[in-house]
């Protein structure tokens, strides 16, 4: 029996709009479970979440055109490794997922 999953566009996530601990919420409600880490022109740190890597090579095909620059990775990966300087020191990273 095939399962059906659920697509959703990808969203990106700043720091200035949401919290990271609000934003792991609900990307994991919404199964956003490929990340791809973006830097803008000015430097700022973003990242866009996708249910696919095909979303997401759409997203970062999008960005590099516009100077953004990241790489794709799982949620789990990505909580270990690029969300590491932003994550709060009072945020147990083993919640988030």
């Amino acid at each position: 029996m095939k399962t059906k999953i659920k697509k959703h566009d990808p969203i990106i996530w700043t720091k200035e709009k949401t919290p990271l601990k609000d934003f792991f919420m609900v990307a994991r409600g919404l199964e956003l479970n490929y990340i791809i880490y973006v830097k803008d022109s000015e430097g700022n740190n973003n990242s866009v979440w996708a249910t696919s890597k095909q979303d997401l090579i759409r997203c970062f095909t999008f960005f590099s055109k516009n100077n953004y620059f990241g790489k794709i990775e799982i949620l789990e990966i990505a909580i270990q490794s690029g969300f590491a300087d932003l994550v709060d020191n009072n945020l147990n990273k083993k919640n988030l997922c």
